[in-house]
């Protein structure tokens, strides 16, 4: 069942981590960007987090896996004959992904604000960083 894996694979992680996910994505500023930008976090204080110890300047504030994991991606396999076969589709697709990766962002805002980021990739990889 997908949805035992998802909630095993985040329990695990955030027991390596001993604590919270806690990601900072640099919010897009703009003319009506206000100066420093800086997220009123006091109306999901749940846990007794105050603002100054989560928000960043300028930046936008995430504290769930489920944020990042919900993003859209295409993903694609392919079965080659032959290791040589493999190799040749490994050689024509390597060119092509930097173009599909920017193309497939999709994902430029977060938690209703619009983000200076290309695309997912390092908000997912922060999401699953074990490390502690």
């Amino acid at each position: 069942n997908y949805f035992i894996f998802f909630r095993t694979l985040t329990r695990n992680i955030r027991l390596r981590r001993q604590s919270k996910v806690a990601i900072h994505l640099p919010i897009f500023i703009d003319k009506n960007t206000p100066r420093p930008f800086i997220e009123d976090l006091s109306i999901y204080d749940h846990d007794g987090n105050s603002n100054e110890s989560t928000a960043i300047e300028d930046h936008i504030y995430l504290d769930a896996m489920g944020l990042g994991m919900g993003c859209c991606c295409l993903q694609v396999t392919f079965q080659a004959q032959s290791i040589d076969e493999a190799r040749f589709l490994y050689d024509q697709l390597t060119p092509l992904t930097p173009v599909m990766l920017a193309l497939s962002a999709s994902s430029p805002i977060w938690r209703g604000y619009l983000a200076d980021i290309d695309c997912r990739w390092n908000a997912l990889c922060a999401m699953v960083d074990d490390r502690t």
